[in-house]
């Protein structure tokens, strides 16, 4: 059975049309190029996404570690460019954002 799939195989080889070198050669190029042009294509992508992340990140380093919990007694501390005030039963006001007091 697997000497018959092989003969038909060679077989059927014999009726394939194989490109001329000219053609073979031509169409390698066109692949090799398409595929350079889509590998700069998301060398670009990635590296931009990469810049972007870093100035993101670096643009929030002040902040951490903070969490987003501090205790009850933290009014007027200064986290950077975010002014803390305020502490009372409803936790703590940044930015008239509620923060959850720590231990609750």
């Amino acid at each position: 059975m697997l000497f018959k799939y092989i003969r038909d195989a060679v077989k059927e080889l014999g009726f394939v049309t194989w490109p001329k070198n000219d053609v073979l050669i031509r169409h390698s190029f066109i692949v090799l190029a398409v595929t350079l042009l889509f590998a700069a294509a998301f060398w670009l992508v990635d590296g931009g996404m990469r810049y972007l992340v870093a100035q993101y990140i670096e643009a929030t380093a002040p902040f951490h570690g903070t969490g987003t919990t501090l205790p009850e007694t933290a009014s007027g501390v200064n986290l950077g460019d975010i002014q803390v005030s305020g502490a009372g039963t409803d936790g703590i006001q940044i930015e008239n954002l509620p923060v959850t007091p720590a231990g609750n």
